[in-house]
């Protein structure tokens, strides 16, 4: 039985994001990231790590487990 679940973490950015009315350059300014490494994270071409999942955080103004715990509810609904 496999019981593997999948984190689709660029869905919840997106979905934030655009609750926040940020486009992603304004993300990519607040979080010290590239709007280039923003849209690929929301296209679910790059897992973020850790580090970069708690300045995405910080700029949508959450905890990064909240984020996390988000993106977990959004992935049990696919």
């Amino acid at each position: 039985m496999n019981n593997q679940r999948t984190l689709y973490i660029g869905k919840t950015v997106k979905r934030l994001r655009d609750g926040q009315k940020m486009n992603q350059e304004d993300l990519a300014f607040l979080s010290g990231l590239s709007r280039e490494y923003i849209s690929k994270i929301e296209n679910d071409v790059h897992d973020p790590t850790l580090g970069k999942l708690v300045f995405i955080a910080d700029a949508l103004n959450m905890l990064t487990s909240d984020l996390v715990k988000a993106a977990e509810e959004d992935s049990q609904k696919l």
